[in-house]
């Protein structure tokens, strides 16, 4: 079997160049775990409070927005912060002082300032944020998909971190009165003003309600759980990564959906399949030298199983979903080092798969998107098109499907969030596996 792996980048690598990626991996020796966090602050302890500076960047706008558009709604933002005064975190406050648009105008250079209008992902917040010398930075982004359907992002930065700390994402059908209605809610919930989850039904890409689970029964004792993932938007792909990466472009989920917690284990195949295919043994191992033709019959069978349609996730699914709200490189941010806590890969995988749900979840609890195995996706393979785009599902024909997250036989820059690879549907390899979606 062929694997996966760095040196095989080509779509029709050599064995040779294979087997000796799998005698190098073998040969990496873990990495030093970092160390733990501290304890959260017992209930009853004083809130402290801290200083800070903040700014609000006038929203970049996408399809149908004005820029004025843009430039009402950051008002609109800072409107809420001025009511509020400071940021309420799980232990402490957060009073800042607020800079406001006319000094950030005269303080940064006419380049500096033309750049904001682009300006609503980490990298750059964090850069303008330190031009004008503030702490914590509020940008956000607006599209129209037509009519009063709205899309609506913002996000709140640490500039010395270079982390983002909160996350608000919605979708809106209304009028533009509407619209600022919702960017209210949105300042007052990145401000810890509100809850930062609405109700059952709500619309974020922000943090997903909790125990919203669904529980298979697989029979024998077996059992499988997906996580519900709530509708939303985000950006997809990367305009500094591999050029099937690019354009990056904003795309809406327009449904909620259940995905695996977890890859596909060998005991859940085998309570489906009644065989394991699987090089490396375990029942808690996640399953692999199985094909996409494999992964959809595995589906069709467990669909009759539990009466409800079992599916591949699409490729914009499974990248909604890996993000988890995030804009990082992988799913925790953009800090190479914590990669070690959240996937196996060739660093620290010791040359072969692990149980699944050994490492840290995303935000949204799910395992192992970055690593462990590849993950097959509906898709058919092909290149991004342009512009704002809901519910994409891929070109209607290819060469080969996608699959995504890396292994653990690759580097990091593998395990990347949009990072993508082909490969024919009826290939087999043992680093290759799969998680299942559901509909609602």
């Amino acid at each position: 079997m062929i694997p996966f792996s760095p040196r095989c980048r080509p779509k029709t690598p050599s064995v040779a160049a294979c087997a000796a990626c799998l005698v190098a991996a073998a040969c990496f020796s873990a990495t030093a775990r970092a160390a733990e966090p501290p304890a959260p602050a017992e209930k009853d302890k004083p809130r402290e409070q801290q200083y800070a500076r903040l700014a609000v960047l006038d929203f970049r706008t996408g399809d149908q927005v004005t820029v004025s558009d843009g430039v009402v709604l950051a008002d609109t933002v800072r409107g809420e912060c001025h009511k509020a005064g400071r940021i309420r975190l799980v232990d402490h406050d957060i009073v800042f002082d607020l800079m406001d648009r006319e000094m950030m105008k005269e303080t940064l250079s006419e380049k500096d300032w033309a750049a904001t209008t682009e300006c609503d992902q980490v990298r750059c917040l964090v850069k303008i944020g330190r031009s004008l010398d503030v702490s914590k930075m509020v940008g956000g982004f607006v599209a129209n998909f037509g009519g009063e359907r709205w899309v609506l992002t913002i996000r709140l930065v640490d500039v010395n971190t270079q982390k983002q700390e909160r996350y608000f994402n919605r979708d809106l059908t209304g009028g533009k009165a509407a619209l600022l209605d919702l960017a209210r809610e949105g300042a007052r919930e990145l401000l810890g003003v509100t809850p930062e989850v609405r109700d059952p039904g709500g619309r974020t890409a922000g943090p997903q309600p909790e125990g919203r689970t669904l529980t298979l029964d697989l029979g024998g004792g077996v059992t499988m759980e997906l996580v519900r993932i709530e509708a939303g938007s985000f950006q997809m792909g990367s305009n500094d990564g591999d050029s099937d990466e690019k354009p990056m472009r904003s795309v809406r989920i327009s449904k909620p959906f259940y995905l695996g917690k977890t890859e596909v284990t060998q005991a859940q195949w085998k309570a489906v399949m009644g065989n394991d295919p699987s090089f490396f043994k375990g029942d808690d191992l996640p399953v692999e030298q199985v094909s996409w033709d494999d992964a959809r019959e595995f589906c069709r069978k467990l669909s009759l199983k539990v009466r409800r349609e079992i599916r591949l996730p699409t490729e914009a699914e499974w990248e909604y979903a890996c993000r988890a709200g995030g804009t990082g490189k992988w799913c925790f941010g953009d800090r190479e080092f914590d990669l070690q806590d959240y996937a196996w890969y060739g660093d620290n995988a010791g040359g072969k798969t692990h149980p699944v749900g050994t490492r840290k979840p995303n935000a949204w609890g799910l395992y192992d998107m970055h690593g462990n195995v590849w993950e097959w996706c509906q898709d058919w393979y092909g290149t991004y098109a342009t512009g704002s785009m809901t519910d994409p599902g891929g070109p209607g024909t290819g060469e080969g499907r996608v699959l995504r997250g890396g292994s653990w036989l690759d580097p990091p820059s593998r395990l990347r969030s949009a990072f993508r690879i082909r490969y024919a549907p009826d290939n087999r390899y043992f680093n290759g596996g799969f998680r299942v979606a559901s509909g609602t």
